[in-house]
């Protein structure tokens, strides 16, 4: 099983990604963690020698960290994403918070 250790960068995903395209990509990673945990628990429950199957088990968990970090970051990103929909303006000499979405 191949490992992918790319570790997504909070300030690039913000300059180039949509709030849209941060959250597809978010839900994508969500779906991908699941279904490792799912695999994770067969590995787990399956009933042949445990050390056959011990190093698949090490790089699921090992996948298992760099995708909880990278929903992490993407969290941030939503979250930086969301601060800048609202606004104050000044509005008929008042200032007043306008929603940007």
């Amino acid at each position: 099983m191949y490992i992918n250790k790319t570790l997504l960068d909070l300030a690039t995903l913000y300059a180039t990604l949509t709030l849209q395209e941060t959250m597809k990509i978010l839900d994508q990673l969500v779906e991908t963690k699941e279904e490792l945990e799912d695999v994770l628990d067969m590995l787990r429950a399956d009933s042949t020698d445990i050390e056959e199957r011990l190093d698949e088990i090490m790089r699921v968990e090992e996948q298992l960290e760099y995708i909880d970090k990278n929903i992490y970051t993407l969290e941030n990103a939503i979250l930086c994403h969301e601060t800048k929909i609202f606004e104050k303006r000044n509005v008929l000499g008042k200032t007043a918070v306008i929603c940007l979405n």
